[in-house]
């Protein structure tokens, strides 16, 4: 059984009418007019790329992608099925805490959870600690060799992907 993720600051309804009425209809900016576009930029408040006075499209479309993929809401994201375990480190909280977007999250150690994908690639997957282990000590220059290692801040495993429901 997954544990749902606690969500913070969110105290929504489970209702999927009401998640799918947050989640705004993708639109196609390849297919757009160059006033089209324009008229996205200027509703996004984004700077419109011109040359010469004419359009730069594919600079628009970049950046109108871009703000469209930061606006959409977690809730529309398919979700990871994942298990965090501790590190065992003396000062380690009694959750796992994560941020993205002004979005809170709360998972507890040791158990299945359910949590959107951008989430764990944002913030778990970055969360490093680089460690140097001394490997080689000259005393005859005192020069010294140490090998980096990257490790995982919030170890976890992943079980798969989220069934659909419905």
């Amino acid at each position: 059984m997954t544990t749902e993720l606690n969500n913070i600051n969110d105290k929504a309804s489970d209702d999927p009418s009401v998640k799918a009425a947050e989640i705004p209809a993708k639109k196609n900016f390849v297919t757009m007019s160059d006033t089209q576009l324009m008229n996205e930029l200027l509703d996004r408040n984004l700077d419109i790329p011109m040359d010469d006075g004419h359009l730069i499209r594919n600079a628009a479309i970049k950046s109108l992608t871009k703000r469209a993929k930061e606006s959409t809401p977690l809730s529309a994201y398919r979700r990871m099925r994942v298990i965090f375990h501790r590190t065992g480190k003396e000062a380690e909280a009694p959750y796992v805490f994560m941020s993205l977007n002004g979005i809170a999250f709360q998972a507890p150690y040791e158990v299945e959870v359910s949590i959107p994908e951008p989430m764990m690639r944002t913030c778990i997957d970055s969360a490093v600690v680089t460690n140097y282990d001394m490997t080689d000590f000259n005393q005859a220059t005192g020069s010294t060799n140490y090998v980096e290692k990257v490790i995982r801040a919030v170890p976890y495993t992943f079980l798969g992907y989220e069934e659909a429901k419905g």
